[in-house]
């Protein structure tokens, strides 16, 4: 299919759009979503950030793009929130405990208002709240959590990650999965949710068939969603455990020149505007 006839372009954040550590997008981002949007091709930001994160980082653009957060488990378009899949409370208490007593992990626990840590590192809290633009709430104990939680997530080095990774893998199979989000996170899921299952729940509630999307990825939380939409892409620096999807995507330097490429394209074919902003969500 044509790159003519996009509608939706799903892009990784850190690692796919923001490259070598950078923590904010290049003024030219802002202005090819904008110019997507004019001419009916919406935007999604799909991350492992909370929404709060995402908005401060796309600020120009804020209310002209879809957020696919958590990983997937939550979206919100339009200041709406689609849907959201939450963890049982017992469950996310009980890896939440797991991951504490870990050596060398540093836990998240995500809900939609807000990011929760277990006061005791205050460096790690810092660089959740000022380098991800986190709204943070530090507790004494994971009981005093009171909104429901949608994804449990540690960071540590990338030995630690290894290690405690394999662990908690094993110990909570079945009852919740593990997905790698770069080399120093992990982030526990509700089974069956992913940024692939939140793109094929988008695709019914916008009207918007696989093949008319296209999306941007680089680490094996992005797997499933490249696996889904008809257009997918790889950042040359990917993990290489990525690698193994070259029979079907296309990898590209970044992803502001794929945009270009699509808009070019889309431009030159008169494509009608206003698709998407029209959709009315119910």
């Amino acid at each position: 299919m044509s790159m003519s006839e996009i509608k939706l372009i799903a892009s990784d954040i850190d690692g796919t759009l923001l490259l070598n550590g950078a923590q904010s997008c290049r003024p030219e981002t802002f202005t090819l979503i904008h110019h997507l949007w004019e001419k009916g091709i919406l935007f999604a930001a799909a991350s492992g950030r909370q929404y709060q994160s995402l908005r401060r980082l796309f600020e120009p653009v804020k209310d002209k793009i879809l957020y696919l957060c958590e990983n997937g488990a939550l979206a919100i378009y339009g200041g709406n929130v689609l849907f959201k899949e939450t963890f049982p409370r017992d469950l996310a208490m009980e890896l939440g405990q797991e991951i504490l007593s870990y050596p060398g992990c540093d836990l998240l626990v995500s809900g939609e208002k807000a990011s929760y840590a277990v006061e005791g590192n205050p460096a790690y809290i810092r660089r959740i709240r000022h380098q991800l633009g986190n709204e943070v709430k530090v507790v004494e104990r994971l009981e005093q959590i009171e909104e429901p939680v949608i994804k449990v997530a540690f960071y540590g080095d990338e030995a630690v990650t290894a290690r405690a990774g394999a662990y908690l893998g094993n110990r909570f199979e079945g009852r919740c999965c593990a997905v790698v989000s770069g080399n120093t996170w992990l982030d526990f899921m509700v089974p069956g949710v992913s940024k692939g299952s939140a793109m094929r729940r988008v695709s019914s509630l916008l009207n918007i068939p696989a093949e008319n999307m296209a999306a941007f990825g680089d680490h094996e939380n992005d797997r499933q969603m490249l696996e889904y939409v008809g257009h997918p892409y790889l950042v040359d620096t990917c993990s290489p455990s990525m690698r193994d999807l070259k029979g079907r995507v296309r990898f590209c330097h970044t992803v502001e020149e794929e945009m270009r490429r699509i808009l070019d394209t889309v431009c030159s074919q008169d494509s009608s505007s206003g698709f998407l902003r029209n959709q009315i969500i119910h």
